[in-house]
Parts: structure tokens; C-alpha cells; sequence
């Protein structure tokens, strides 16, 4: 089963084509891990694309801390609460 034994989160810009790749050939003798992306849209390689990209962080977290189906974990994420039940 995918993931039973660890999953890794990792958040990447929406232009990046290969690290999923990588990381899939990285883990493939690894039974049981499985990678979790989350996507952050990066809209031009100046600052304010980087900006834009920043303002994504906190939702590709939440996401990210959602990715656990063999349990029944309750999330609270209010700005001030942001832990897992």
C-alpha cells in the first residue's frame, strides 16, 4: 500500500517539471512511501512572483497536513491553532 509506512509532503513551485520525478525514482526501492506534492503558483521569476508564491504557503501546509487516510486525526486551523487533535 502506498504510503503505509511513511508519506513525505513537499511543496514545490508549479513550474517545477521534475522533482516529482526524481523523488519517485529516489524512493522506489523504499516499500511503502509514498510523496505527497502540493503545488505553490509562482506567476513570473521576479518578486512578486516569489511573493505570490509566499502568500501560498500556509494552504499548501493545510493540505499537506490533511494527507493522513489511515487515521481519524481531527485538524484545527484557525491561524492561532494550527495543531493537529
Amino acid at each position: 500500500m502506498y504510503g503505509i509506512r511513511a508519506k513525505i509532503g513537499f511543496m514545490i513551485a508549479s513550474s517545477c517539471l521534475v522533482f516529482e520525478q526524481e523523488f519517485l525514482q529516489i524512493t522506489a526501492g523504499l516499500e511503502g512511501v509514498s510523496g505527497v506534492p502540493a503545488r505553490l503558483l509562482i506567476t513570473a521569476c521576479d518578486a512578486a512572483g516569489l511573493a505570490t508564491l509566499n502568500q501560498q504557503i500556509d494552504l499548501a501546509s493545510e493540505q499537506l497536513a490533511t494527507c493522513d487516510p489511515l487515521t481519524d486525526r481531527k485538524f484545527d486551523f484557525t491561524p492561532s491553532k494550527r495543531k493537529i487533535h
